[in-house]
């Protein structure tokens, strides 16, 4: 599950690499619900400062919902109209 493994920061733990089918094995095992998380806690390290590093996964994600471009202009024309009609309440 850990294909790589080093000695950490001042030979006082280790780091590793979770890759995205780990990710998948684990929470298929698990649940599908629930997300993976990772905490780390280092005490009286050796050598120099402890150090704990979050790196971003790679891969395809759920993507944010783009709006096409239609859309964009009829809601544009929309508040363009009420403006209008504000504008003529206005003046009357």
């Amino acid at each position: 599950m850990f294909p790589s493994t080093q000695t950490g920061n001042g030979n006082a733990g280790y780091g590793f690499v979770l890759d995205l089918a780990g990710i998948a094995g684990v929470n298929g095992v698990y649940s599908a619900d629930n997300r993976i998380g990772l905490s780390a806690s280092l005490l009286g390290a050796q050598g120099s400062p402890d150090n704990f590093f979050g790196i971003v996964l790679e891969g395809e994600g759920p993507g944010n919902d783009v709006p096409e471009p239609g859309s964009v202009a009829l809601l544009g024309l929309g508040a363009a109209g009420i403006a209008a009609l504000r504008r003529r309440k206005r003046k009357a």
